[in-house]
């Protein structure tokens, strides 16, 4: 299985939103999307619908397990849905950490458009509508930094695994890489992805990515371990 290594640095934006407290010890952070559902499979937007695993997601979150099984991990945070719980608890299954669940993890509040298909909302979108009760990525990133920065900040040179979901990776990636835009269009990533931040000395950096497409100039890069 072939590895792809990718490094950018990225030094932490000034103001109270990414403030990052320098450390001269690295933490690691492994943030992982959740595990497959019905509703991934039936093209449904889910944000904070608590819907749980299938067994395709089960067995893939075991899957995982199995590939970072030598990653020792030092704590785990997951979202409190429960698509995010099972998986962190499969994928903590045979270390001994405490699951921290926290709110804000859980990804985008899609309001209304929960429940309904992802294709609709895309067409919706594409006629230039507006978006009333939609968490913007700008709402999405002013929950998820800080909550970043504060584990970096308490746990310093731990290595750290975070369940979460596909718009709080991508609004991450976003931000970290400049992209213009976190949209399923310009990040794509599949059920499991993965994305390794180190953060030291202020910054963060992008180690690697696993199952994860970006959209630059014309074309898809991908990324994997």
């Amino acid at each position: 299985m072939r590895h792809f290594l990718i490094v950018f640095m990225i030094p932490i934006l000034s103001g109270q939103l990414f403030s990052l407290e320098a450390h001269s010890e690295h933490t690691t952070l492994y943030l992982v999307r959740h595990g497959q559902t019905d509703w991934n499979v039936q093209g449904k937007l889910q944000g904070h619908a608590d819907i749980p695993l299938n067994n395709t997601g089960r067995a893939a979150a075991a899957g995982l397990s199995e590939r970072i099984r030598e990653i020792d991990f030092d704590v785990c945070f997951s979202s409190d849905l429960q698509r995010a719980i099972e998986t962190a608890r499969i994928l903590s299954a045979t270390r001994p950490l405490i699951i921290q669940s926290v709110p804000a993890l859980r990804g985008r509040n899609y309001g209304f458009w929960e429940a309904r298909l992802f294709s609709e909302f895309l067409e919706y979108e594409k006629g230039g509508q507006l978006f009333l009760n939609i968490e913007s990525d700008a709402e999405i990133q002013k929950r998820i930094f800080p909550l970043l920065n504060e584990i970096v900040s308490n746990y310093p040179g731990a290595t750290v695994l975070i369940v979460t979901h596909g718009s709080v990776i991508r609004n991450l990636l976003a931000h970290l890489l400049d992209i213009d835009s976190p949209s399923t269009l310009s990040i794509q990533m599949n059920i499991m992805a993965t994305l390794q931040l180190v953060a030291s000395n202020g910054q963060y950096s992008v180690r690697e990515m696993m199952d994860i497409q970006i959209h630059t100039d014309g074309k898809f890069d991908v990324y994997k371990f």
